[in-house]
Formats: C-alpha cells, structure tokens, sequence
C-alpha cells in the first residue's frame, strides 16, 4: 500500500518534536493563583473560641502602621508597638466581624483598629500569634512570588 506524499508529510511532522518545544508548565499553587489575581494572601489564627482572619498588607498600610507606632519609637516597647500597628492593620475580621466599624469618611481606620487593639488586646497570646500568622503569610507571598518570577 502506498502513501501519499500528504501522508507522509504529516506522519514526518507528527514525530518530529523539536529539541526546544518546552515543557509543559505545572498548574500554580493556590498562593500563586491568589496572589496574581487579588495581590494578597489571607489566613486566620484560632485562639480558644475566637478566629482572627489576616489578611498581607499594601505598603502604604504598612508606612501608615509604621507612623502609628512611631509616636512609641523612644520607648522600652517601641518593637512591640510596630508589631501591634502591623497585626492590627492586618486584622480583617475577628469571629467574622469587622475588628472596628467605620463611621464616617474622615475617620482613619487603621488608627481606630490600632487604639483598639492597644486597648483590648494581650501581647500573649493574641497579637504574637498574630504577628507570627502574619509573618507566615509573608513568607508564603515570597514563596509565590518567587516561583512565578513576580519577585
């Protein structure tokens, strides 16, 4: 039985594979996926009956937590109250409820969760385990960016 010159052509193309075809790429993880389409990562943090949800900061929220704690800067605690502004800027809700409600448009939000958590909240457990979740979230944002080449 003989082949037409159209069948031979295309059984030549069919196996030949050029040397550079690249791999297939693997499927992203859920962080990677996350992150390029919202830009964050979010996770939460379970003290007794209470979940505290964080989500990674943008970094104005982060410069805004650093002018927050800066009024502690020449204190014994001036680490423990950057920690507090960061684990507050990054709370999102706590039990599913906001941490603050905002009343009004001129009203800053992140020093009202701020003054709430200095008021309300122990150091230990609740904002160094907070502080502790938010760092794991910064690793696994490096951790994700690093593997889709954004970092």
């Amino acid at each position: 039985m003989s082949e037409s010159l159209y069948d031979a052509a295309f059984e030549q193309r069919e196996d030949a594979q050029p040397e550079d075809t690249p791999e297939p790429s693997e499927e992203l993880s859920d962080d990677e996926t996350t992150l390029l389409y919202t830009g964050h990562l979010t996770s939460q943090v379970t003290l007794g009956n209470r979940v505290i949800r964080l989500r990674t900061l943008k970094i104005g929220e982060e410069l805004e937590a650093s002018l927050l704690a800066a009024r502690y800067r020449d204190t014994a605690d001036a680490n423990r109250a950057l920690v507090t502004a960061f684990v507050a800027a990054a709370v999102t809700t706590v039990d599913g409820d906001p941490l603050v409600v905002r009343l009004g448009p001129g009203e800053n939000e992140l020093e009202k969760k701020f003054q709430f958590v200095l008021d309300n909240w122990y150091w230990s457990p609740t904002i160094s385990s907070g502080y502790a979740e938010y760092n794991a979230l910064l690793r696994r944002v490096n951790e994700a960016s690093e593997s889709v080449n954004l970092g």
